[in-house]
């Protein structure tokens, strides 16, 4: 793999939010074939033109991200157009926050960062290549929390700011290396079975079964009004909510409404689960 792309970070520390890299470009002959390599230390989701692109989640996925990192590769062909926007979203994930029974924080990095590599073939013969450089913009990010043990906060109401100009990340010294497994995906969609309340009052969505993944929440609701999430593997003896056995992992997502149609799921964490209590609800 040979690239001139560079690891960027954030101007100034982003903290427990996730961080928006942005670069717009122009194509105005006609495209044979693009291909994007990303990768990260953190999580990222990649946008183009305001849509997810690809079907994976939690990408870079987990490596041991001090010796060799993975990246993906997208085909961008048909999804280009004269205007663009790319976006790379990154969150704490494994590489950057608390990971293991003993509460490590930054385990293999002190930051998020990303690396990306944009190569256009035009039909009549030339190439480009776009890459991660000093040159891409720093944003805020509506997920103004997220951690893989602790869950995630998605704010519909924050404002989208400009940190600055994107930084050149030289602590990064890992191995880049190609996807060589299955991507994480979303494969199957559960209902809840049972919606009750537990002998302490409180209200808890039965999915089944325990599993690994996330909840999608589909709401129209006041701006500014809150949804908060805990997640359990099992109940106590008496049937109330019990997460002892997840120590110090809070497991809890937080949404707050943008007064319109809103879809809210974690984009950077995910959960172990079978049971939701629903903490705080703006509905009856």
């Amino acid at each position: 793999m040979k690239t001139n792309a560079k690891w960027i970070t954030a101007p100034r520390d982003m903290g427990v939010a996730a961080t928006t890299f942005r670069r717009d470009l122009t194509c105005k002959k006609a495209i044979k074939k693009a291909t994007l390599c990303v990768s990260s230390m953190g999580n990222y989701a990649l946008f183009l033109n305001g849509e997810r692109v690809g079907k994976g989640v939690l990408a870079p996925g987990w490596t041991s991200y001090k010796t060799r990192v993975l990246y993906q590769t997208y085909d961008l062909t048909s999804l280009l157009r004269e205007e663009n926007r790319l976006e790379i979203g990154v969150g704490q994930g494994w590489a950057v926050g608390y990971i293991g029974h003993i509460n490590t924080n930054h385990c293999f990095a002190e930051r998020t960062a990303a690396i990306a590599w944009l190569r256009i073939r035009y039909t009549d013969g030339t190439e480009e290549e776009l890459v991660t450089d000093e040159a891409w913009d720093v944003y805020t990010n509506e997920v103004t929390f997220t951690e893989i043990y602790h869950g995630e906060t998605v704010d519909k109401t924050a404002p989208i700011e400009y940190v600055g100009k994107a930084v050149l990340d030289a602590t990064v010294k890992s191995k880049l290396v190609p996807q060589d497994g299955e991507w994480i995906t979303e494969h199957e969609r559960l209902a809840p079975i049972e919606v009750f309340r537990t002998p302490k009052g409180e209200l808890v969505l039965d999915f089944g079964q325990n599993m690994t993944g996330y909840v999608e929440i589909r709401v129209k609701g006041k701006k500014g009004d809150r949804i908060v999430i805990h997640h359990a593997e099992v109940l106590d003896a008496e049937g109330n909510f019990y997460t002892g056995n997840f120590r110090h992992a809070r497991n809890e997502n937080t949404y707050i409404l943008s007064g319109g149609e809103d879809v809210f799921k974690p984009t950077y964490t995910f959960q172990g689960f079978r049971y939701i209590q629903l903490v705080e609800y703006p509905f009856d």
